[in-house]
């Protein structure tokens, strides 16, 4: 059986050509011409498939920003370069609660992060509802400091003045 490729509007053996089994019939572009056309496409987008994944490239580059920024990697991750930078600022590098400067993330304080992302809802990370802690700080608020599952309130971790 012959078919005519609707690139090269050659008629070729049906060999030529890939069956889609969720259609039910032969590729329209011959195998030559999808293989060419499949070049062109990485020769326009080199960026995305030069051997390296997007993820890949994704976690190098948040690497780099967290060295050149001294932002950490998860702050990166789960929200912007800029609102992650932001944030850092706003607080000089140091836990709102007890000053630490070591193991900081970012908070929600009306409780909408990222189990709200996870949920398919849009998290609130509006600058005035982050504030950075040290992870101990970050797990009194969530209660889950040393595995003992005890709920903290938010006003218990407080500086007092």
């Amino acid at each position: 059986m012959n078919i005519q490729c609707k690139k090269c509007r050659e008629t070729k053996d049906q060999s030529e050509f890939d069956f889609r089994k969720d259609r039910n019939k032969f590729s329209s572009p011959c195998k030559v011409c999808r293989r060419r056309q499949q070049n062109q496409f990485h020769k326009i987008h080199p960026q995305k498939y030069n051997g390296v994944s997007c993820y890949a490239k994704t976690k190098k580059y948040r690497e780099l920003a967290s060295k050149k920024y001294r932002v950490s990697i998860s702050a990166i991750a789960h929200h912007s370069l800029k609102v992650a930078i932001a944030v850092f600022d706003k607080y000089n590098r140091k836990c709102n609660r007890c000053g630490s400067t070591e193991r900081l993330a970012i908070h929600h304080i009306d409780g909408k992060g990222r189990n709200y992302t996870e949920a398919k809802l849009r998290p609130n990370n509006n600058i005035d509802n982050l504030e950075l802690l040290c992870i101990r700080c970050h797990g009194k608020i969530h209660g889950e400091m040393s595995g003992r599952g005890h709920k903290v309130s938010y006003s218990d971790t407080l500086p007092t003045a």
